[in-house]
């Protein structure tokens, strides 16, 4: 009765962490894969193609962009095959819907970076994105058991250490020591040290991508030593300057009409 109490408990606490990896790796890849968030709709299918086609061959990633991908979808790959074997699947079947599921994952969100101007699309990423979670399968396969028991071990312990009263010093601690860190970093950080000959882009940087480049004119460019509020942006940018818009910016860059 105790063995079968036990192996329950066990059985719940390899669920829970399967759980755990599984949602975390859906996070981390969308997250990694459709940052900067920011859609455009009205884009233009690479080609002028039909968007469901994506385009092959489209990218330079070399290998170590391909090792990347594959890294990406390792945990999503090794979560999902617990889950399939909890469902009751057989070994026959775990794989290829392991890898189904991470091509079809991969393929929306291919299908998604067509839209976010600073993303690039192609099948190369729904390959070793799909490789990825087979090896994230083989990983499961070798080595699944002793990683989640480890997991729930670190965790036990983890929760028997980190007591209230422990707690009440180690988080002040934990902020204190960043607190330090970042100090000298902020004083690393000033205008006083850029690089004078370094090259500054102004807009957006459409290197092989002119089709989605950004199009407009600036005629001023400005650096302030602090943050402007809304309010302050509108007045400088509509000529409508009051004291403190007109006060004097660190540097000011006038643009001719055909500059």
């Amino acid at each position: 009765m105790k063995d079968q109490a036990l192996g329950f408990k066990l059985e719940e606490t390899t669920s829970s962490w399967s759980n755990r990896i599984l949602m975390l790796a859906l996070a981390g890849i969308l997250f990694l894969t459709l940052y900067p968030f920011r859609f455009s709709l009205h884009t233009n299918p690479p080609l002028h193609r039909s968007p469901f086609l994506l385009v092959s061959g489209g990218k330079t990633n070399g290998p170590l962009a391909a090792f990347l991908n594959v890294l990406l979808f390792i945990p999503f790959g090794f979560a999902l095959a617990q889950k399939l074997r909890e469902k009751g699947k057989s070994e026959a079947t775990i794989l290829p819907l392991t890898m189904a599921a991470g091509a079809f994952l991969s393929y929306c969100i291919e299908l998604t970076q067509i839209y976010i101007p600073t993303r690039d699309s192609g099948w190369e990423d729904v390959f070793t994105n799909a490789t990825g979670a087979m090896v994230g399968y083989f990983l499961f396969k070798v080595a699944g058991e002793l990683i989640l028991k480890s997991a729930s071990a670190i965790e036990t312990r983890f929760e028997h250490f980190f007591t209230l009263r422990r707690a009440l010093w180690i988080i002040p601690f934990y902020f204190a020591i960043w607190f330090v860190v970042s100090t000298p970093l902020q004083a690393e950080s000033r205008l006083s040290n850029w690089i004078h000959d370094s090259r500054l882009v102004v807009g957006n940087d459409a290197t092989g991508h002119l089709d989605r480049a950004w199009k407009g004119g600036i005629s001023v460019v400005q650096f302030w030593i602090w943050a402007l509020p809304s309010n302050l942006g509108a007045e400088i940018t509509s000529e409508r300057l009051t004291a403190e818009a007109a006060s004097d910016p660190l540097a000011t860059y006038l643009f001719s009409e055909h500059g």
